[in-house]
């Protein structure tokens, strides 16, 4: 629930052209993932979401992630 909200509010984040908070989201997100996440079947649909919420997503460059 909480890695969702992150990367909901990154999202939103983005949308209103707040890249550095849409990274901030982000960050917080990865953290939950790595710290929370200890199943495997969790930690799979985990990066599904992070992966798919991050290719909706065009506020970052290469050079920020």
């Amino acid at each position: 629930l909480v890695l969702s909200l992150y990367l909901q509010c990154a999202q939103q984040a983005s949308q209103c052209k707040f890249d550095n908070f849409a990274y901030e989201f982000f960050a917080k997100a990865f953290t939950v993932y790595e710290d929370k996440i200890a199943d495997s079947k969790e930690q799979y649909d985990a990066i599904r979401l992070i992966i798919g919420t991050l290719r909706s997503m065009h506020c970052f460059d290469d050079g920020s992630l």
